[in-house]
Parts: C-alpha cells; sequence; structure tokens
C-alpha cells in the first residue's frame, strides 16, 4: 500500500511518507496492489479499505486489471491515521493483508484578512466589516486549502481591547469555490466608537479542523455627531401698568425678549405744532 498527496492547483503528486505530518485540506490517493509470491498470474477480487479500523469512503474497492486499486479521498481530519488494506482473495490467490501505514493530520493554518468600508466615518453612522479567512495548505506555494470542509466558528471584533461583537462564518468550501475558506460581514453603529482614531481588529476562533488566526488591525476615523436644534415656545403677556408697551415672555425661564417701546413725540415739535394750529384759528 502507498499513498500520495496530490495537489488539484498544480496537479503535483507527492508521495506520503509513514510517521509524517500533514496539514488538513490536501488530497490523498491510496493505492494497494495485490500480486502473488511468484509474481505469476492477475488477482481478482475486492480490496477493503480502513482507516484505523473503521471503512474508508465506503470501504470496498475492486481491482482493476492491472489488479491494483485507488481512493482519492479529502475527508481525512486532523489526528492520527493508521489505513490498512485488506485482500478478499479469489480462486488463484489467497486473502492477505497489508502493514499498517500510520501518518498524522493537523489543523491546517489560517489567514483573516479585515477590511472596512470606510476609513472615516460620523459618530451617527454604520460600520461594516468584512472579513475572509483563507485555509494554508496545499494550494500553490503553500496557500490554499482542498478538504472537505471550509474555516467554520466564528469571529469576534475588538477595538482599543473593547469587544464590538462577533459573528458566525460563513463556509465557502471547494470545488464550488477556489479554495477552502470563510465569510464574515459584521455592521456596528460607529457610535461604539471612540470619537478619533479607531483601531479595528478581527480574531477567528478556528474550530475542529483549523487554527485561530488574527486579522492586521484596520483603521477607522470617528467624527463628532452634528448638534440637535431644540425650540422655545413663546407667550405674549400684556403689562397694565403701560398700554403701549408689551412684554413677550419665553416659557423658558432664561430667555427674556422685550420689544422696542413706543414713544411719543418729542415735546417740541408738539410745541411747533400747537403754534401753527393757534394761527390758523386766529385768521379765521
Amino acid at each position: 500500500m502507498q499513498a500520495l498527496l496530490y495537489n488539484p492547483a498544480n496537479g503535483t503528486v507527492t508521495p506520503v511518507r509513514p510517521g509524517s505530518a500533514y496539514p488538513y485540506g490536501g488530497f490523498f490517493l491510496i493505492r494497494a496492489d495485490v500480486a502473488g509470491v511468484s509474481g505469476q498470474g492477475v488477482a481478482t477480487g475486492n480490496i477493503m479499505l480502513a482507516d484505523s479500523g473503521l471503512a474508508l469512503d465506503g470501504g470496498t474497492f475492486r481491482l482493476n486489471a492491472a489488479s491494483n486499486t485507488e481512493d482519492q479521498t479529502r475527508s481525512l481530519s486532523p489526528g492520527v491515521h493508521v489505513l490498512t488494506a485488506a485482500y478478499s482473495g479469489d480462486v488463484s490467490f489467497n486473502p492477505s493483508q497489508s502493514r499498517p501505514f500510520a501518518f498524522t493530520i493537523t489543523k491546517a493554518q489560517t489567514n483573516s484578512l479585515l477590511q472596512a468600508n470606510t476609513g472615516y466615518v460620523s459618530a451617527g453612522a454604520t460600520v461594516t466589516l468584512t472579513v475572509q479567512i483563507n485555509a494554508q495548505s496545499f494550494a500553490m506555494s503553500g496557500p490554499g486549502g482542498f478538504g472537505a470542509v471550509a474555516p467554520g466558528g466564528r469571529v469576534t471584533f475588538t477595538a482599543g481591547g473593547v469587544t464590538l461583537g462577533n459573528a458566525v462564518v460563513t463556509q465557502n468550501a471547494y470545488p464550488a469555490f477556489t479554495t477552502d475558506s470563510g465569510l464574515v460581514n459584521f455592521s456596528f453603529p460607529a457610535s461604539q466608537l471612540s470619537v478619533g482614531n479607531n483601531t479595528i481588529t478581527a480574531s477567528y476562533s478556528g474550530d475542529m479542523n483549523y487554527q485561530p488566526s488574527t486579522s492586521t488591525p484596520v483603521g477607522v476615523y470617528v467624527t463628532g455627531s452634528s448638534l440637535g436644534l431644540s425650540a422655545t415656545a413663546l407667550s405674549f403677556l400684556p403689562i397694565r401698568s403701560n398700554p403701549e408697551r408689551t412684554s413677550f415672555r419665553s416659557t423658558t425661564p432664561a430667555t427674556k425678549i422685550i420689544p422696542p417701546v413706543l414713544r411719543r413725540p418729542p415735546r417740541s415739535l408738539l410745541s411747533i405744532q400747537s403754534a401753527l394750529l393757534l394761527c390758523l384759528l386766529r385768521h379765521q
């Protein structure tokens, strides 16, 4: 029996070494060959593939014309895996079993990328954050992954040591997507941030297949909110001592508005008017 690690991003195949460790998210090709001790004849029948005693991908595989069979799997979870192949035998060949083939799958590393919809916002607005959690395993030059399950779990957002909230990761698994990844969109009121510069980070919790990771911080500047306008009611209260004066008094104690007082014409003007009237009466 032998195992190969297949990279669908570039088509390369790498032998799996017994006792070695590999991150989650790879395609494993497991091959079993049956041959007689004499080297003569072609074996037929079935092979049962098992992982630590449990049937692997259904377990039963038919030998081809070259007396071998293959299984391509990406369902190997983190932990120790002991693969075995058991041949059922046929009329010409006796049953047999392979030696155990053991190796370890570890949790895959992740990379969290954080973006904000704006870097400058008023305190009354809303901020939207987007985080992409990328699997780091077997794609080109390392990043990317092709496991049966994409990164899941939760992402927590903080600013200055204060938690803004958290959200569940949406899983985007290969082959529906280019590689395994997770995505989070999180919106919150900018009033949760301090006025001025704020540094926000996203922390991915990890799950049973993927390691935690923390994003590079992003900055968001918050301006103060606008001042609101208030109205005051005015009441008109006449003052009896002087009917020609009217006082306007606000219901707000601190506000009192008094318009200009209506004054009589000056005395000198009244004297001139009286003298003219007297002259006219004498000439009649």
